[in-house]
């Protein structure tokens, strides 16, 4: 074998590490785009869940100091506006008596979205899906 087959034999090893460099890059690509959408959307639910958590736990104890059930509603709906819009948001306010206390108890449902087409790429996600919270403070 003289020194110019050698080179030859090079350039065509190097060639075939290409082609399979982009084979397995084809191969992963997609696994890694749903990785990273998935970590995208868990952190933008989570980020829904906690701003829907905050209002209602701030309305169940403005309403356990004496709010009325519409300020306590307008005051929800005013935190959850950095997100949804007053329609697409439920707002329940209620006084249960315990015997010896009363509670005010504020629950909220609003829809969850999803900022990457991720649903169309794996079966289960629910595209309506709603988020609830729920807070109670005894009545001062």
């Amino acid at each position: 074998m003289s020194g110019g087959d050698g080179m030859r034999m090079l350039e065509v090893l190097k060639k075939r590490s290409r082609g399979q460099a982009i084979v397995e890059f084809a191969v992963v690509l997609p696994l890694l785009l749903v990785l990273v959408m998935g970590i995208i959307d868990f952190g933008l639910i989570m980020q829904q869940y906690l701003t829907l958590n905050h209002s209602v736990r701030e309305g169940a104890r403005m309403a356990s100091v004496g709010g009325s059930a519409a300020d306590v509603t307008s005051r929800v709906e005013e935190i959850l506006a950095v997100r949804w819009t007053s329609a697409e948001v439920s707002v329940n306010v209620t006084e249960t008596d315990k015997g010896s206390y009363k509670e005010s108890v504020v629950t909220a449902q609003a829809p969850v979205a999803f900022l990457t087409p991720l649903g169309a790429f794996v079966e289960g996600l629910i595209p309506n899906w709603q988020a609830h919270a729920s807070a109670s403070f005894r009545v001062e």
